[in-house]
């Protein structure tokens, strides 16, 4: 993710700066956003999305995630149910044995599902793509 991601989603929680989302209070909240933006045991390259144009797999926090490319050739990742559509702006970074697609926002589950978090999403609720 960028660091506009990052900024944008810490005001959408009214949070000073980005580094609160990694104090005590928000770690686990963060901890949870974190692995929701991994996926384990695959490597999605934007060359997978040339015969299928979307995909889904899960998440390592449980959730889908859903990547298609759109008919301009734009790369979009979301959570089905979520109101947060994220851009890959970078695609196909290599790292380690992995594959990073950078993209502009900061993905959510729907919000009801963050209701047992320590700190529910309910902040980021309204607002639109990018975060």
């Amino acid at each position: 993710m960028q660091d506009a991601a990052f900024q944008s989603f810490a005001t959408a929680l009214n949070l000073t700066t980005p580094l609160d989302l990694f104090n005590a209070t928000y770690n686990a909240t963060t901890a949870n956003i974190t692995a929701l933006h991994v996926v384990p045991g695959e490597a999605i390259t934007s060359a997978n999305l040339t015969v299928t144009p979307t995909l889904t797999v899960p998440s390592l926090l449980g959730f889908n995630i859903t990547v298609t490319r759109e008919p301009d050739g734009n790369i979009t990742v979301t959570i089905p149910g979520s109101n947060v559509v994220a851009r890959v702006v970078t695609p196909d970074v290599p790292y380690n044995t992995s594959v990073v697609q950078v993209i502009d926002a900061v993905l959510i589950p729907p919000i009801n599902e963050t209701a047992t978090w320590p700190i529910p999403l309910v902040a980021a609720a309204n607002e639109t793509v990018p975060l």
